[in-house]
């Protein structure tokens, strides 16, 4: 059927406008996209300021009710396991009355800034903490890790290494205890027990060793030396360890700053992680041989519920619900696997109640069952 000019007229100037509508339409969704965009690129670029190789500033928001501190806790992690350090700050801090004053030591910068973000923009924001950009020039060079450990990525950075010098990021004229935790840990109990625990008076340390009741009782594996350090090297025959020792897990350490000062640990440490570089002293691990090698017999031991292992590993399911639900002070999810990246393991429940959401969506789901990127 013809149209009259003036029909046509008016059908095109409807067409012309339904597309400008439809152009518009995508601008307005375009910009929308873009703003957002914007938006988390200016928020995750605040966090890019200078900071200092020591961290210590928080803001007037979020400013720590108290400078009085009761406990020292160190805790480490890289990048990809920020994650897990924010649960475990999470569950010291929920579990506990006292003043705990956070030291947080990460690989870089970026890692430094990302931690100082999610602490601002969380239920985080008031817990006091230093944040720390471990100086990797302290070992670089004077470190060698097995390279049939299965974990011997992991082990070959010098962050691991960092657990050594706990002494020189608290005052010179501090002479209390101070607690040591990785990243992959849980904590129920009260903080302040575990910091005020009873170190013998030769003694510069409490750690827990594999055999313990609990070990033995749910057959838990319980290492000895022999697995660790090579018998065949002169240096290991020389300090007379027996070979049937059990072997000490340096994933909880509560460390005796005074006399760890005095007698030079931190020296005697890189020592011994040095000498491996020139002669084959370990045979798996990185730190945890040497830690083995020179606390021996320089420390007491903990309460077992204080550290309850290996839930990372096969192992977890021998134990029993009782124990992690209603006993346990401290899991530790040593191993393989990792509640944030097998959250339908059993007993990742208790690591997900006390975790925190990355603000920067970079590391944590807000869900359980969401996908975990790590």
């Amino acid at each position: 059927v013809g149209m009259t000019a003036c029909e046509w007229t008016t059908k095109r100037s409807k067409l012309l406008l339904a597309a400008c509508g439809a152009c518009l339409l995508v601008l307005i969704i375009g910009l929308s996209t873009i703003r957002v965009r914007l938006i988390r690129s200016r928020e995750y670029a605040r966090a890019q300021f200078d900071y200092a190789i020591l961290i210590n500033k928080t803001s007037n928001r979020c400013r720590p009710k108290t400078d009085k501190v009761d406990v020292h806790v160190f805790i480490v992690s890289p990048e990809s396991r920020l994650v897990g350090m924010m649960a475990t700050v999470n569950s010291v801090r929920k579990n506990t009355n006292a003043s705990v004053q956070f030291h947080l030591l990460t690989d870089s910068q970026k890692t430094a800034n990302h931690t100082a973000l999610w602490l601002e923009k969380t239920e985080l924001c008031h817990v006091a903490r230093d944040i720390i950009v471990f100086n990797s020039s302290w070992v670089e060079g004077q470190y060698n890790v097995p390279s049939n450990d299965a974990r011997s990525k992991e082990f070959s950075h010098p962050l691991v290494f960092s657990r050594y010098f706990i002494p020189d990021f608290l005052p010179a004229d501090y002479e209390g205890h101070a607690v040591y935790l990785d990243d992959d840990i849980i904590v129920q109990g009260d903080i302040r027990e575990l910091a005020e625990m009873v170190i013998d008076d030769n003694h510069v340390s409490g750690i827990s060793p594999d055999c313990n009741e609990i070990t033995k009782l749910y057959n838990i594996p319980q290492n000895t030396y022999e697995s660790y350090l090579n018998y065949k090297n002169p240096h290991i025959q020389k300090i007379n360890i027996p070979r049937s020792t059990c072997k000490v897990n340096a994933g909880v350490l509560v460390v005796d700053v005074g006399r760890w000062r005095r007698l030079k640990i931190t020296k005697e440490l890189m020592h011994w992680t040095e000498l491996n570089t020139r002669e084959k002293l370990y045979l798996a691990g990185a730190n945890q041989p040497v830690i083995m090698v020179v606390l021996y017999n320089r420390f007491t031991v903990m309460d077992p519920l204080w550290h309850i292992r290996l839930l990372g590993a096969r192992f977890m399911d021998r134990y029993p619900d009782d124990l992690l639900y209603k006993r346990a002070k401290l899991l530790h999810w040593n191993g393989l696997s990792k509640p944030w990246i097998e959250p339908n393991r059993r007993f990742s429940d208790l690591w997900w109640k006390y975790a925190v959401a990355d603000p920067l969506h970079e590391s944590l789901p807000t869900t359980k069952t969401d996908k975990v990127s790590v």
